[in-house]
């Protein structure tokens, strides 16, 4: 009986933290994919001078090229990330973390789409959000299995 306590226990932690970082991870790795800049038209008032628009336009293509090092970088965590969990613990707690960031893609595609963060009064509506949202506590059990099973 202890053994479960301590199992549950474990799982809990670890499905927290799996969470957080799987999160963070795919947040970090998408928005460096998905990073489209606004038009130099909209950031350039007409009266600006020539200086100011090559500035800004500078900026613009260094802000492009950084968020395709920062989408590598984030993939290579992701596959070490991977890697570290099927290492240290088992293939049903990496199908888990699998899964955990999978069920954050919808939500997060859609922040970077509208460019608004999700609250109680402002996010996506639909059968695929709800899903999502419930999805993360449906992970648990396989978080919980994938400690048993190390423990047996």
């Amino acid at each position: 009986m202890v053994a479960y306590l301590f199992i549950t226990l474990k799982a809990l932690a670890a499905w927290g933290i799996m969470i957080f970082v799987g999160m963070n991870l795919i947040g970090f790795m998408m928005t460096g994919l998905c990073f489209k800049s606004p038009p130099l038209e909209m950031l350039v008032e007409p009266d600006d001078s020539e200086r100011i628009k090559d500035l800004i336009a500078h900026e613009l293509k260094k802000a492009s090229r950084n968020s395709r090092l920062m989408a590598i970088f984030f993939s290579i965590l992701v596959i070490a990330y991977y890697y570290l969990i099927y290492h240290f613990w088992n293939g049903f707690l990496l199908c888990a973390a699998i899964i955990l960031m999978a069920i954050r893609l919808p939500d997060l595609l859609w922040e970077i789409r509208t460019r608004l963060h999700i609250t109680k009064e402002i996010g996506p509506q639909g059968g695929i959000y709800t899903f999502t949202s419930i999805s993360y506590y449906l992970v648990f059990p396989l978080v919980w299995y994938a400690f048993y099973y190390v423990h047996h």
